[in-house]
């Protein structure tokens, strides 16, 4: 399989507030709202991000609350700026941190209860030697392997 995309469809229990907490807050434009008159269905962008909204009409178990078992990443070119635009109009589940695999990340929930995490790629990895947390500033593996020796030797 070559998969070129993804687009999710959540379940919400109210369409206007959904585009308005991803539009107004997160930035995403509307591309679909359907119908006009009353919508149950909105399809959200932002860069190549897609997700669709559907209220209860839409779903087998009408009544239920919006729920999901994980989290929705967003790759972002700057986890920081982002955080500092939206921390005071969210509910911050944690971060921004970046964390031993080299990613600088924050976790949000939307206006649904939907976890969002918020990632970027660094530049730094941290790497646990000995019992201490040291830092490496580093372009490539090549040279985080040829690093590693003088890194014991030293802490950031």
């Amino acid at each position: 399989m070559d998969a070129l995309s993804l687009s999710l469809l959540l379940k919400t229990s109210n369409i206007d507030a959904t585009i308005s907490f991803y539009v107004e807050t997160l930035g995403f434009t509307c591309a679909v709202r359907m119908p006009d008159d009353n919508p149950t269905l909105c399809i959200l962008e932002s860069g190549s991000v897609s997700l669709m909204f559907g209220t209860e009409a839409d779903w087998d178990s009408p009544g239920s609350a919006p729920t999901m078992t994980g989290q929705i990443y967003f790759e972002v070119a700057d986890v920081t700026s982002l955080y500092e635009k939206v921390r005071n109009q969210v509910e911050v589940l944690w971060g921004p941190e970046v964390y031993s695999y080299g990613r600088r990340e924050c976790s949000v929930k939307d206006c649904n209860g939907y976890r969002l995490v918020f990632t970027e790629e660094t530049r730094i990895l941290l790497l646990a030697m000995r019992g201490k947390n040291h830092c490496l500033l580093a372009e490539s593996a090549a040279i985080i392997f040829e690093a590693v020796p003088r890194m014991l030797e030293t802490k950031c």
